[in-house]
């Protein structure tokens, strides 16, 4: 066993710590899908994140099974997917204080972590943040 039976006080806060962060994390996959995908395919791409949730919740049972062959390996193989997808999320591109992209081409216009970049087709991008395409933003001013 990785803690002793005698500390189930440590055993059921990390249990509970684990839970908090995955439905931490399953609540911010429905935030950053809504605000990656453009207006245009926005509702096809929420769906088909959440999809792909639930049919990860629907497998995620079955991996405990394979505990039969080796105690621990179920917890390796969740945690190593973890870590995996921790790793990926680096690749998506960055969300903050930009405007949600309307089309295709705004989209793929963002900013991304470097293993995302084709050196081929770079975009220049100012000092700002911003490329030389215009995007407008309006925004409604109401008194308190």
């Amino acid at each position: 066993q990785l803690i002793p039976s005698n500390l189930s006080i440590v055993t059921t806060l990390l249990v509970t710590l684990a839970k908090f962060g995955v439905a931490a994390a399953f609540t911010m996959i429905y935030i950053y899908s809504a605000e990656l995908y453009p207006t245009a395919v926005r509702n096809m791409g929420v769906g088909t994140s959440s999809t792909a949730s639930r049919f990860g919740s629907i497998i995620s049972p079955y991996i405990f099974y394979l505990g039969v062959y080796h105690e621990v390996l179920p917890f390796i193989l969740m945690g190593g997917l973890m870590v995996f997808t921790a790793i990926l999320v680096l690749c998506l591109p960055e969300t903050v204080n930009i405007p949600l992209p309307e089309t295709i081409d705004q989209m793929q216009k963002m900013k991304r972590f470097k293993c995302r970049r084709n050196h081929e087709n770079q975009d220049h991008y100012y000092e700002n943040g911003t490329t030389r395409e215009n995007i407008v933003v309006f925004s409604k001013k109401e008194d308190v």
